[in-house]
């Protein structure tokens, strides 16, 4: 097992909260989700599978949900506002809208950009 470099962290799926590195070769993790990336380059995404025993947790990274492409493409514009423990975020569409459904990614990235952690999601 070895640590991950700032690049290889940089570049983890936003929804992965753990890795198993070995050499060059690193399965990121989370609940229910994995994804291997050899030599830098990410592989298929495998929708199921547990957190493994000795993964261990991705070192933090500044999210900037500014950069995150969404997956519905009526949003314009995405930014988080407030003050600490009342932080909230503004999305802009494109065109008026009435409903918004997000996908289990977008509401990841979501939760990254107000630094939620899993107990306050409990």
């Amino acid at each position: 097992m070895r640590e991950l470099t700032q690049k290889e962290i940089d570049n983890a799926p936003s929804w992965a909260t753990h890795y198993d590195a070995v050499g060059e070769s690193i399965m990121f993790e989370s609940k229910g989700s994995t994804q291997m990336m050899i030599k830098g380059e990410l592989g298929n995404f495998i929708p199921f599978g547990p957190v493994s025993e000795h993964s261990i947790p991705i070192p933090h990274k500044e999210f900037d949900i500014s950069e995150y492409e969404f997956s519905d493409c009526d949003i314009q514009s995405v930014m988080v506002d407030g003050c600490e423990g009342h932080e909230y975020i503004h999305i802009s569409f494109k065109e008026e809208t009435i409903e918004l459904t997000q996908s289990r990614f977008d509401v990841i990235a979501m939760a990254k950009a107000l630094k939620l952690t899993a107990d306050e999601l409990k």
